[in-house]
């Protein structure tokens, strides 16, 4: 509907618009050089169109930022390595070599590093509990408000809308941003002290802040 309004609609008005103030032996001049004006906008909204179009679906498609999408547009014949898609399939081929996978539970943001590797997840977005608490607090919920909870296992796999299964995870991914809580930071540096002596490293992207561990209740 919107490219047959720019490309009938608003031509037919404007050419009615100038006729209307032209003489007559001026019209068929004037018609000319207000179709090749015409075309250029409508060349200009289309190709934007196009573009935002384009940014839309890599941003959605591979969790790339605008930024970095950008960026590749500014070197087209470079090299590029997707750092998201590195990240990915190197964590899916860590999940996926882990015993018992099907049956384990990863705690992430992201749904995708479980589904592809066939792990059970538990969605969170580190945002959770109150400020300060521990890290093994936050992966238990413990001190989880019964709303963040509900949120959690609805968006989860399985659902769990009653709470019934009280998933605790063997295995959690962390993907640092700027909005999580500042005690939850530091899984993004496995030599920090915060970090519970049963987490067991293992991957840290070299593009980014992202680290995968698996959590060991034996030890």
């Amino acid at each position: 509907m919107c490219s047959i309004f720019f490309v009938s609609v608003i031509p037919n008005l404007f050419f009615k618009i100038q006729n209307s103030k032209l003489p007559s032996s001026k019209i068929l001049e004037g018609q000319k050089s207000s179709k090749i004006i015409i075309s250029i906008i409508i060349s200009l909204i289309l190709f934007v169109n196009l573009g935002y179009s384009y940014v839309t679906f890599e941003v959605i498609t591979t969790g790339n930022s605008v930024d970095t999408i950008l960026e590749n547009f500014k070197s087209p014949f470079s090299e590029k390595i997707n750092p998201n898609k590195h990240d990915l399939d190197n964590i899916v081929t860590v999940l996926r070599n882990q015993p018992d996978i099907e049956n384990s539970y990863v705690m992430a943001n992201y749904i995708y590093f479980a589904d592809i590797a066939d792990a059970k997840w538990i969605g969170v977005q580190f945002q959770e509990g109150p400020e300060g608490d521990s890290i093994d607090n936050y992966i238990t919920r413990k001190n989880w408000k019964s709303w963040e909870i509900y949120f959690s296992n609805i968006s989860s796999e399985p659902n769990d809308r009653h709470n019934l299964n009280h998933p605790i995870p063997d295995y959690l991914i962390y993907n640092p941003k700027p909005f999580h809580l500042e005690s939850l930071k530091v899984l993004a540096d496995p030599t920090n002290s915060e970090i519970p002596k049963n987490f067991e490293l293992l991957y840290k992207s070299p593009y980014s802040g992202i680290t995968a561990y698996k959590i060991n209740y034996n030890d």
